[in-house]
């Protein structure tokens, strides 16, 4: 029985070294994090269903936190986003047709577009809204008030740095 696995190519790793990098990939902040987040929006998605809401892509939904509530360029959501224009375009064409947001030309710049929420994005937000926060008193309940609280705290560093949200 070989103690050593190909990895690719001519890389050859101990089984020792393989076990520690299992063990550093599966406690890593990164992959976490990303864990952790697709827990959180696979249960905001399933109550949001449950509310008899549109269903709203991941892709799309996604997106709605780099809108500003009173609009955004196209060009500033994919900046935030850190996409491209043609996909932040992709996407709020899909919004366009769910009812959510609407596009108008920049007074400002007649070359740029302004997405903003209608009426119907912004109760969608709302509800949206009120689903997390009580996926978050659940979680809070499951882990703790003050351990939540040093959760959300150490999120708005890693975030924001010092100066906060």
């Amino acid at each position: 029985m070989s103690t050593h696995h190909s990895v690719s190519g001519d890389s050859m790793i101990g089984n020792k070294q393989l076990a520690q990098l299992q063990r550093s990939r599966q406690r890593g902040l990164s992959r976490l994090l990303l864990l952790a987040r697709r827990n959180f929006l696979a249960r905001v998605s399933a109550s949001l269903e449950a509310c008899d809401l549109p269903a709203v892509p991941d892709a799309c939904v996604m997106v709605l936190p780099y809108i500003d509530l009173e609009g955004t360029r196209s060009t500033v959501i994919a900046q935030r986003a850190g996409t491209t224009r043609q996909a932040v375009s992709q996407v709020v064409a899909v919004l366009e047709q769910l009812g959510l947001v609407s596009k108008q030309v920049d007074e400002a710049d007649a070359r740029a577009l302004i997405v903003a929420f209608t009426p119907a994005g912004l109760d969608y937000l709302v509800q949206m809204h009120a689903v997390i926060d009580q996926i978050e008193q659940e979680i809070a309940q499951s882990i703790g008030t003050a351990e939540m609280e040093i959760v959300r705290r150490t999120l708005e560093l890693m975030a924001y740095g010092r100066q906060g949200g």
